[in-house]
Protein backbone atom coordinates (compact mmCIF):
# COMPACT_ATOMS: atom_id res chain seq x y z
CA UNK A 1 0.00 0.00 0.00
CA UNK A 2 1.75 3.61 -1.30
CA UNK A 3 1.72 5.79 1.98
CA UNK A 4 -0.30 8.47 2.16
CA UNK A 5 0.48 12.31 2.43
CA UNK A 6 -1.41 15.25 4.14
CA UNK A 7 -3.05 16.09 7.01
CA UNK A 8 -3.58 14.09 9.61
CA UNK A 9 -6.96 14.60 11.68
CA UNK A 10 -8.48 12.99 14.57
CA UNK A 11 -10.97 13.98 17.08
CA UNK A 12 -10.43 15.74 19.99
CA UNK A 13 -12.05 13.45 22.67
CA UNK A 14 -13.34 14.91 26.44
CA UNK A 15 -9.92 12.63 28.35
CA UNK A 16 -7.68 14.83 25.69
CA UNK A 17 -9.23 18.23 26.50
CA UNK A 18 -8.97 17.55 30.41
CA UNK A 19 -5.12 16.84 30.01
CA UNK A 20 -4.45 19.30 27.60
CA UNK A 21 -6.86 21.97 29.81
CA UNK A 22 -5.21 20.81 32.92
CA UNK A 23 -1.35 20.76 31.36
CA UNK A 24 -2.41 24.65 30.40
CA UNK A 25 -3.76 25.84 33.65
CA UNK A 26 -0.35 24.22 35.41
CA UNK A 27 1.51 26.05 32.00
CA UNK A 28 0.08 29.53 33.17
CA UNK A 29 1.42 29.06 36.71
CA UNK A 30 4.53 28.88 35.02
CA UNK A 31 4.05 32.16 33.26
CA UNK A 32 3.95 30.44 29.97
CA UNK A 33 0.92 32.61 29.16
CA UNK A 34 1.57 36.16 28.18
CA UNK A 35 -0.29 39.11 27.22
CA UNK A 36 0.12 38.32 23.96
CA UNK A 37 -0.65 34.34 24.31
CA UNK A 38 0.95 31.21 25.35
CA UNK A 39 4.74 30.45 24.99
CA UNK A 40 5.20 27.58 22.40
CA UNK A 41 7.09 25.53 26.19
CA UNK A 42 3.16 25.81 27.07
CA UNK A 43 1.77 23.64 23.80
CA UNK A 44 5.10 21.46 24.10
CA UNK A 45 4.30 20.84 27.08
CA UNK A 46 0.77 19.55 26.31
CA UNK A 47 1.78 17.93 23.31
CA UNK A 48 4.04 15.75 25.74
CA UNK A 49 1.35 15.19 28.22
CA UNK A 50 -1.27 13.83 25.92
CA UNK A 51 1.92 11.43 24.57
CA UNK A 52 2.51 10.09 28.09
CA UNK A 53 -1.01 10.01 29.28
CA UNK A 54 -3.15 9.20 26.70
CA UNK A 55 -0.31 7.73 24.09
CA UNK A 56 -1.04 10.11 21.49
CA UNK A 57 1.02 11.53 19.00
CA UNK A 58 -0.27 15.43 18.88
CA UNK A 59 2.04 18.03 17.52
CA UNK A 60 2.44 21.66 19.02
CA UNK A 61 0.53 22.74 16.01
CA UNK A 62 -2.80 20.56 16.18
CA UNK A 63 -2.48 21.86 19.93
CA UNK A 64 -2.53 25.95 18.90
CA UNK A 65 -5.22 24.44 16.59
CA UNK A 66 -7.16 22.73 19.53
CA UNK A 67 -6.60 26.19 21.80
CA UNK A 68 -7.85 27.91 19.12
CA UNK A 69 -11.19 26.32 19.09
CA UNK A 70 -11.85 25.97 22.36
CA UNK A 71 -11.25 29.56 22.88
CA UNK A 72 -13.81 30.80 20.12
CA UNK A 73 -16.13 28.00 21.52
CA UNK A 74 -15.33 29.32 25.30
CA UNK A 75 -16.17 32.74 24.25
CA UNK A 76 -19.06 32.35 23.04
CA UNK A 77 -20.64 30.60 25.69
CA UNK A 78 -19.37 33.48 27.84
CA UNK A 79 -21.47 35.74 25.05
CA UNK A 80 -24.77 33.14 25.79
CA UNK A 81 -24.25 33.53 29.75
CA UNK A 82 -24.31 37.44 30.15
CA UNK A 83 -27.13 38.02 27.76
CA UNK A 84 -30.00 37.97 30.39
CA UNK A 85 -31.40 35.27 32.59
CA UNK A 86 -28.71 32.65 31.28
CA UNK A 87 -26.47 31.08 33.84
CA UNK A 88 -23.97 27.89 34.01
CA UNK A 89 -25.07 25.61 36.32
CA UNK A 90 -22.75 23.41 37.98
CA UNK A 91 -24.48 20.53 38.75
CA UNK A 92 -25.80 19.82 35.19
CA UNK A 93 -22.69 21.83 33.23
CA UNK A 94 -24.96 23.07 31.18
CA UNK A 95 -25.87 26.53 30.06
CA UNK A 96 -29.48 27.11 31.52
CA UNK A 97 -32.54 29.48 30.84
CA UNK A 98 -36.06 30.12 29.84
CA UNK A 99 -37.41 28.20 26.20
CA UNK A 100 -38.46 31.59 25.38
CA UNK A 101 -34.93 33.15 25.58
CA UNK A 102 -32.95 30.09 24.56
CA UNK A 103 -36.04 31.07 21.15
CA UNK A 104 -34.67 34.50 21.01
CA UNK A 105 -31.23 33.89 21.06
CA UNK A 106 -30.89 31.08 18.66
CA UNK A 107 -33.21 33.51 16.51
CA UNK A 108 -29.72 36.27 16.49
CA UNK A 109 -27.21 33.55 16.48
CA UNK A 110 -27.57 29.94 15.02
CA UNK A 111 -23.76 29.43 16.57
CA UNK A 112 -25.60 29.32 20.22
CA UNK A 113 -28.21 26.48 19.30
CA UNK A 114 -24.96 24.34 20.23
CA UNK A 115 -24.91 25.17 23.51
CA UNK A 116 -28.59 24.69 24.27
CA UNK A 117 -27.72 20.67 25.52
CA UNK A 118 -24.16 20.48 25.38
CA UNK A 119 -22.34 19.72 28.93
CA UNK A 120 -19.05 22.32 29.44
CA UNK A 121 -16.93 20.42 32.02
CA UNK A 122 -14.18 23.40 32.03
CA UNK A 123 -16.40 26.44 32.11
CA UNK A 124 -14.55 27.38 35.23
CA UNK A 125 -11.04 26.50 34.35
CA UNK A 126 -11.46 27.93 30.97
CA UNK A 127 -12.82 31.23 32.42
CA UNK A 128 -9.06 31.04 34.05
CA UNK A 129 -7.41 30.65 31.16
CA UNK A 130 -9.37 32.89 28.62
CA UNK A 131 -9.35 35.58 31.59
CA UNK A 132 -9.54 38.94 30.85
CA UNK A 133 -6.32 41.39 31.24
CA UNK A 134 -8.32 43.70 33.56
CA UNK A 135 -5.49 46.32 33.47
CA UNK A 136 -6.11 46.91 29.69
CA UNK A 137 -9.22 45.60 29.61
CA UNK A 138 -8.67 43.46 27.25
CA UNK A 139 -8.69 39.51 26.80
CA UNK A 140 -5.08 38.32 27.71
CA UNK A 141 -4.18 36.81 24.28
CA UNK A 142 -4.74 39.49 21.70
CA UNK A 143 -1.66 41.00 20.42
CA UNK A 144 0.89 38.93 17.92
CA UNK A 145 -0.93 35.68 18.66
CA UNK A 146 -2.10 33.15 16.53
CA UNK A 147 -4.58 32.40 19.09
CA UNK A 148 -6.34 35.42 18.62
CA UNK A 149 -10.18 34.94 17.41
CA UNK A 150 -12.48 37.94 16.55
CA UNK A 151 -15.39 37.82 18.10
CA UNK A 152 -18.18 39.73 16.96
CA UNK A 153 -20.33 41.19 19.71
CA UNK A 154 -17.70 41.42 22.54
CA UNK A 155 -16.16 45.39 22.88
CA UNK A 156 -13.37 46.99 25.01
CA UNK A 157 -14.42 49.44 27.25
CA UNK A 158 -10.99 52.13 27.15
CA UNK A 159 -12.75 54.23 29.53
CA UNK A 160 -11.26 51.96 32.33
CA UNK A 161 -7.65 52.10 30.35
CA UNK A 162 -7.65 56.27 30.28
CA UNK A 163 -8.72 56.13 33.83
CA UNK A 164 -5.34 54.16 34.43
CA UNK A 165 -3.18 55.87 32.69
CA UNK A 166 -4.01 58.89 33.97
CA UNK A 167 -3.14 57.74 37.50
CA UNK A 168 0.05 56.35 36.51
CA UNK A 169 1.17 59.50 34.19
CA UNK A 170 0.60 61.73 37.40
CA UNK A 171 2.52 59.18 39.68
CA UNK A 172 5.17 58.25 37.35
CA UNK A 173 7.69 61.38 36.15
CA UNK A 174 8.75 60.59 32.89
CA UNK A 175 12.03 61.89 31.22
CA UNK A 176 10.92 64.51 29.21
CA UNK A 177 9.65 66.25 32.11
CA UNK A 178 12.70 65.43 34.42
CA UNK A 179 15.10 68.18 35.28
CA UNK A 180 17.95 65.44 33.96
CA UNK A 181 18.06 65.51 30.97
CA UNK A 182 21.45 65.38 29.35
CA UNK A 183 22.57 67.83 26.99
CA UNK A 184 23.00 66.80 23.42
CA UNK A 185 20.61 63.85 23.97
CA UNK A 186 17.10 63.70 22.45
CA UNK A 187 14.17 64.10 24.61
CA UNK A 188 10.89 61.99 23.71
CA UNK A 189 8.02 64.18 22.40
CA UNK A 190 5.18 64.13 25.08
CA UNK A 191 2.52 65.30 22.33
CA UNK A 192 2.17 68.61 23.76
CA UNK A 193 3.39 72.16 22.44
CA UNK A 194 6.13 73.99 24.38
CA UNK A 195 4.69 77.58 23.12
Amino acid sequence: MAPTFGRVYFRWDEKMDTIFINKLLEQRQHSQKTVSGWRLMAYNKASFNLKMEANLDVTTEQCKTRWKKIKANHLLVIKVIQSSSFRWTEETQLVTTKEIVWKKIIERDILVKNYRDKAIPHYRNLNILVKKNYATGAEVGIGNDETNIPQEGFEVDNKEVESVYSTIDERTPNCASSSKILVGASTPSTGVSSL
